[in-house]
């Protein structure tokens, strides 16, 4: 976890970066932050949202299966699905921006293929249409936590290069972020930055 300290220390010192990155933003960017479970993609998304001072969406299959009072089965993760694309949607006609997604189809598309050994096809669509502009895949450098919606403890480096496999056929840009603590968040936010960079060349 980042300590509230140490990350207010980064956002203030990056104050005036971020204020040339609004003013270059054309349209609403968004950026999805995924990867193996217990990997602090939700702190992620939370302090990278606090450091652009934008919006970011939570993980939607996490609330809707703790929610149910029995197992969860393949209808459940079509609806999941279906919530992800209208959460998606929101930002389609949103002006200029930038918005955060805790997890997305890749993983969900994953989450499919590895259980029931099918995808829908409203989901391999959806994902064609390559909604995301830019990808975060944290990497398992920290130490699994347990609870009771984790399945796939054991087998996080097995789902890291199935994400990065899917990730690269779509051709999207991403970056992977690594680090303990504070350290993690830096390495996150030099990433989107690099990106902006590239895509925006406002120091250009």
């Amino acid at each position: 976890m980042i300590e509230t300290a140490k990350l207010q220390q980064i956002i203030k010192s990056d104050k005036l970066q971020q204020m040339i990155i609004k003013t270059k933003l054309q349209q609403m960017l968004k950026i999805a932050v995924i990867g193996p479970e217990s990997t602090g993609k939700t702190g992620l998304c939370r302090a990278l949202a606090l450091h652009y001072d934008c919006v970011w969406e939570p993980e939607l299959a996490r609330g809707y299966i703790e929610n149910l009072s029995r197992e969860y089965t393949r209808a459940d993760v079509e609806e999941i699905a279906r919530l992800q694309i209208e959460q998606e949607k929101k930002y389609e006609t949103a002006g200029a921006g930038m918005v955060f997604f805790d997890t997305d189809l890749i993983i969900t598309k994953v989450w499919f293929q590895h259980k029931y050994h099918a995808v829908p096809s409203f989901v391999e669509e959806r994902l064609c249409s390559r909604y995301f502009d830019f990808y975060l895949i944290a990497m398992p450098d920290i130490p699994w936590e347990y609870d009771p919606v984790r399945e796939n403890g054991d087998k996080r480096e097995f789902f890291l290069d199935w994400y990065e496999r899917e990730v690269r056929a779509l051709g999207t840009p991403y970056e992977k972020v690594q680090g303990i603590g504070d350290k993690r968040l830096q390495n996150a936010v030099k990433a989107v930055d690099e990106f902006l960079m590239r895509k925006y060349k406002y120091f250009g």
